[in-house]
């Protein structure tokens, strides 16, 4: 399950699920309107990420899943899909990636690994032989990516893709769940912890703070409006989850909640920060000192939810997801 903002100007989402439906949330109305299913297939299509590109005034839609990845640029009234560089119907693409410079798109496929897409173009296996990319394994910013794997294998590319260096070091029992490329260091996390490097992978250090050990490191968010200052929602296990906040670029970090049991995660403005959101369990709160104390905002009681993801807009007063 994932969604994402469309950005038009409506504040509209796209919505898709395991189950391989599509749906546009439509702000104005509070309503979902059905814009798939993506292919008629007696066996779901098992969508894993969204991504919706804004390209002058219109919105290209992204859905990756099981078989492939599907595009749409009419709102989905019609879906193209692109399959593996081999032509299989089961790619497995886990992670969606575009860089904020243009092209190339980066697809994580557990099947083939990391592969490129220029503009118009087929899949490119970026990687030979490698395998089990997935979740948020790929981050790019100006040209160069980093690309992780399940198996704990970590790669640097400057060239798009063409050639790729192994900077994993010692984190080959990682399993890498998340990467991400800072201005001045990476960001790597994993099952065995969070770790950083600021020499370009040659050493990794882990900050401290969080758990040496971790289930999860499920969101890393920098706040653009104070300086050096990120922020971590981590879990060890389903009854215990943190969320950090480093103020020294994600040297060393400080608790300043605790999720306990409730499936729970954290949101903050992408363009401005400020404010850090927080929900866990029934409760959505709010903190404007860095976590040092939290509003009650509101309660949302949900059924035995199992996980939560929080999101929002970007402009003005938030509206919360």
């Amino acid at each position: 399950f994932d969604f994402a903002r469309i950005e038009d100007g409506t504040d509209d989402w796209v919505v898709a699920d395991q189950s391989g439906e599509v749906w546009r949330f439509v702000e104005r109305t509070g309503r979902f309107e059905a814009i798939g299913p993506m292919v008629p297939s007696p066996d779901p299509p098992e969508a894993y990420r969204v991504d919706v590109e804004s390209r002058g005034g219109s919105s290209v839609l992204r859905v990756a899943g099981r078989f492939g990845l599907f595009t749409s640029v009419d709102g989905g009234r019609e879906w193209a899909r692109t399959l593996g560089p081999d032509g299989r119907e089961d790619p497995e693409i886990w992670d969606v990636y575009r860089d904020p410079a243009g092209a190339p798109l980066w697809l994580g496929s557990f099947v083939h690994g990391v592969l490129r897409v220029d503009r118009g173009n087929a899949p490119v296996e970026s990687n030979r032989g490698l395998r089990a990319a997935w979740e948020r394994s790929v981050h790019a910013r100006d040209g160069f990516a980093l690309v992780g794997t399940a198996h704990g294998r970590l790669f640097s590319t400057v060239d798009g893709g063409e050639a790729l260096t192994e900077v994993t070091g010692p984190l080959r029992d990682l399993q890498l769940a998340r990467v991400h490329v800072g201005r001045e260091a990476w960001f790597v996390s994993g099952f065995e912890g969070f770790h950083r490097s600021d020499d370009g992978g040659a050493t990794w250090i882990v900050p401290a703070g969080p758990e040496a050990e971790l289930s999860e490191c499920k969101r890393v968010l920098r706040d653009y409006g104070t300086s050096n200052r990120i922020y971590l929602s981590t879990r060890v296990s389903f009854t215990s989850g943190k969320v950090w906040r480093s103020d020294d670029g994600g040297r060393t970090y400080t608790r300043i909640a605790r999720l306990a049991a409730d499936p729970g995660d954290i949101w903050l403005n992408r363009i401005s920060g400020g404010d850090i959101y927080l929900h866990k369990g029934e409760q959505t709160l709010r903190s404007s000192d860095g976590g040092a104390s939290w509003d009650t905002l509101g309660l949302l009681p949900l059924a035995d939810p199992t996980d939560v993801v929080l999101s929002g807009s970007e402009a003005g007063a938030p509206t919360l997801y």
